[in-house]
């Protein structure tokens, strides 16, 4: 027998099954499944075969393991696979297959001379695993794949223009998988109507990553790659350091013997000089008091820095008032602090009646966080997604909406990113499709010149729009519209409009921890009529969803966007 051949690739790895196999079996008779499984795996090698450098590894007996050269590619051909599978199923007994993909490197092993290999890797693995989580008719894949699929599949391929469906796309978070250290990100891609667009369910070789269940330091990708080369380093410094080390001693060993000098001070030596110890820090200059007082109405009112009551927490004073945003939680402290937070607590933090400073504990401090700021609303994040209502009713508010969002835009520093999309016809229209730009004076111009090229549409769903915000995994979004989500396509009402909103939000936010501004342009209205109740159901709206992510709500006038 030759040598092995191991060749090493990156490639696009897909894994097919077909779902309840067993139970169609049984209830079709072995000579019919036999039937239908061979159109399927017909329908697939054909669809593989259009794919320059894509070829079938293996038949798995109810489904296939292949591979893509592109991940385009690969998400074409699974689409393609699926919607042919919903044409051909039988109402009685479907055919539904699930499919799972990930990019990854696998080595390929194989004889010289003899025909087939075998393909191996974690890479492998990890697309067989994503593959079931999957349910029938469902195209799931990793998240380092999805961020190259979205930037370019833009439509379902190979179907004709009047039969076209509605491709999209969906983050399920973060998974557990059996085998493997590092939590892995699932995303789905489909068409409405034949992909289920739901979360996974768990199963005991896979369940949904939670806030808790934190990888160890040592199980991170970037620790096991670097601990190797810092171990080495750290031994060879070590041994070096030892040589040197054992190299002074026998040097100091060589030495003569001497004999020190012996000195024996007087107090006339030190019977002129300072006082030791430190003085206590004193309350309103007295060095004889401590500064912490066990009473506190022994501590002089008009003393400055000195709060009226004792603080019981150190945390705000240590992270800011202003990040934590706390409510009051009676911290002990000394010293002026220097932010403008919003809490009561100490770390700085002034609220709006002017707290002061409690008598005990650690000065001081400032707030943290990088600040940001539209139409008046503050915010803090570093990754800013600006969503805002791009439709008809904005009227000639929305020249106004444009210049805030440059004020706001320009105020960001080059340690921020950003991105800015326009809801509107259904459609979201975002300065960058799939990523954040980093908010340089080039970025900035390039946002004022996209601002000019859009124009106002019908159509007031913010849900693709927001979909697509959550996708480049912001810490805050700003969230504006000055009337209730309505999609006129699927005729609801503004309330379930509204509420439907409101539920899409809660859920992404609490997978994506992202905090959501919200901003209702609320032009002026007579009080009782049908638009004025109509504000009233968005203002609820907005509310609920700055409330459920922990960001918060603002009102803003005609006045107050023209400003």
């Amino acid at each position: 027998m030759g040598p092995v051949i191991a060749t090493s690739r990156l490639t696009v790895l897909m894994f097919t099954d077909i779902v309840d196999s067993t139970h169609l079996k049984s209830a079709m008779g072995a000579e019919a499944y036999f039937r239908r499984l061979m159109s399927h795996d017909a329908l697939f090698k054909e669809i593989v075969a259009s794919y320059p450098g894509a070829e079938v590894v293996a038949d798995t007996g109810d489904g296939f393991f292949a591979r893509f050269s592109a991940v385009s590619d690969a998400v074409n051909a699974a689409m393609r696979f699926q919607h042919a599978l919903s044409k051909e199923r039988s109402p009685t007994q479907p055919l539904r297959s699930r499919v799972g993909m990930h990019v990854g490197k696998v080595t390929e092993l194989g004889r010289k001379g003899i025909e087939g290999s075998k393909v191996v890797g974690v890479a492998a693995d990890l697309a067989s695993r994503v593959m079931g989580l999957a349910e029938g008719g469902q195209i799931l894949m990793t998240g380092q794949t999805f961020a190259q699929a979205q930037t370019f599949v833009q439509e379902h391929p190979h179907v004709e223009a009047d039969q076209q469906p509605v491709l999209k796309w969906m983050s399920h978070g973060r998974y557990k998988l059996k085998g493997l250290a590092i939590p892995v990100e699932v995303h789905e891609v489909g068409a409405e109507g034949i992909a289920p667009f739901k979360w996974p369910e768990e199963s005991p070789k896979a369940r949904r990553w939670v806030e808790g269940d934190e990888v160890q330091f040592w199980q991170k990708p970037f620790v096991q790659d670097v601990l190797p080369f810092v171990s080495s380093v750290c031994l060879h410094v070590g041994l070096i350091a030892a040589v040197l080390m054992a190299a002074q001693v026998i040097h100091v060993a060589a030495l003569p013997m001497g004999r020190d000098q012996v000195i024996i001070p007087e107090a006339t030596m030190v019977g002129e000089g300072p006082g030791g110890g430190v003085d206590e820090p004193g309350l309103g200059g007295d060095r004889s008091q401590a500064a912490g007082q066990d009473i506190l109405r022994d501590i002089p009112k008009e003393t400055v820095g000195i709060g009226p009551t004792p603080e019981m927490s150190l945390l705000p004073a240590l992270l800011g008032a202003d990040l934590l945003e706390a409510e009051p939680t009676g911290l002990i402290g000394v010293g002026v602090g220097s932010t403008n937070g919003e809490g009561m607590g100490l770390g700085g933090g002034v609220d709006k009646e002017g707290a002061g400073l409690a008598p005990f504990g650690v000065p001081g401090g400032s707030g943290a966080g990088i600040k940001t700021s539209f139409i008046g609303l503050a915010g803090v994040g570093s990754r800013i997604v600006f969503v805002c209502d791009g439709t008809g009713s904005m009227g000639e508010a929305f020249g106004d909406l444009k210049r805030q969002l440059r004020k706001s835009i320009d105020a960001l520093t080059p340690v921020q990113s950003f991105n800015v999309i326009f809801f509107q016809d259904g459609k979201a229209l975002a300065m960058e499709a799939n990523r954040l730009l980093v908010a340089t004076p080039e970025n900035q111009t390039k946002a004022h010149a996209f601002f000019e090229k859009i124009n106002l549409r019908f159509g007031s769903n913010p849900i693709p729009a927001l979909e697509r915000a959550f996708a480049q995994k912001p810490q805050l979004i700003y969230l504006l519209t000055d009337g209730d989500f309505f999609d006129a396509e699927s005729k609801t009402s503004h309330k379930e409009g509204n509420q439907a909103v409101v539920d899409f939000c809660r859920g992404q936010a609490a997978i994506c921890k992202t905090r959501i501004n919200t901003i209702a342009f609320l032009k002026k209205q007579k009080e009782g009529s049908r638009s004025y109740w109509e504000s009233q159901d968005l203002v609820k709206a907005m509310e609920a969803i700055a409330r459920d992510s922990g960001g918060k709500y603002k009102s803003v006038s005609e006045k107050e966007m023209g400003g």
